[in-house]
């Protein structure tokens, strides 16, 4: 994602000085990779205060939000993403992610059955989701076609 040159006022009162956006933003990808994740999602508040139309900063800041804790308000930054670029595949598959882990029990009941990776006829939910989002007509019958009238 590249940002537009607005920049003099983004980091103005923090001692790391960034020599443009696309560094700040390189910066914090490169925390949130290392799990420092409360310092990315600052830098990413910040880039995002001096540009709100870069939507891939929506996005992140939904995940680090999700990962602190927060995550009603994660999810709905990554639903806010997504109304803006649904077209884009790592928003979903993200989101999947997050929605999964929001599922996933601490600790497994002895009633649950066994995970997917143990029993391969049975799918996991990830494939199931990109089937359908890969395609979204998987498994329904086609409808027969309909005769156009002729003008």
């Amino acid at each position: 994602m590249m940002l537009v040159n607005r920049w003099p006022e983004c980091f103005a009162d923090r001692d790391v000085q960034f020599p443009d956006p696309q560094a700040a933003l390189n910066h914090a990808m490169e925390l949130h990779r290392q799990q420092r994740t409360a310092e990315a999602d600052s830098l990413y508040r910040q880039l995002y205060a001096s540009f709100p139309q870069a939507i891939d900063l929506v996005h992140l800041i939904g995940l680090t939000t999700f990962e602190l804790g927060r995550h009603v308000e994660g999810i709905a930054m990554l639903q806010e993403s997504l109304r803006h670029r649904p077209l884009v595949a790592h928003y979903h598959a993200n989101y999947g992610s997050k929605l999964t882990e929001l599922r996933r029990p601490t600790k497994p009941s002895p009633l649950s059955p066994a995970p997917s990776s143990s029993n391969p006829s049975q799918p996991g939910i990830t494939t199931i989701w990109a089937t359908r989002i890969c395609r979204p007509n998987a498994g329904r019958k086609p409808s027969p076609p309909t005769a156009r009238p002729s003008r």
